[in-house]
């Protein structure tokens, strides 16, 4: 799948766009809270 598709496929459902940003957000705290424990 390239990215055309998923932005259009994303875009064609609002719940999985949520989804899919908070997933990321979650990821990305998560790093942030890793790496600073180090």
């Amino acid at each position: 799948m390239n990215a055309g598709e998923f932005f259009s496929k994303l875009f064609e459902n609002p719940v999985n766009t949520v989804i899919t940003v908070l997933t990321v957000v979650i990821i990305i705290e998560l790093i942030k809270y890793f790496s600073n424990r180090k």
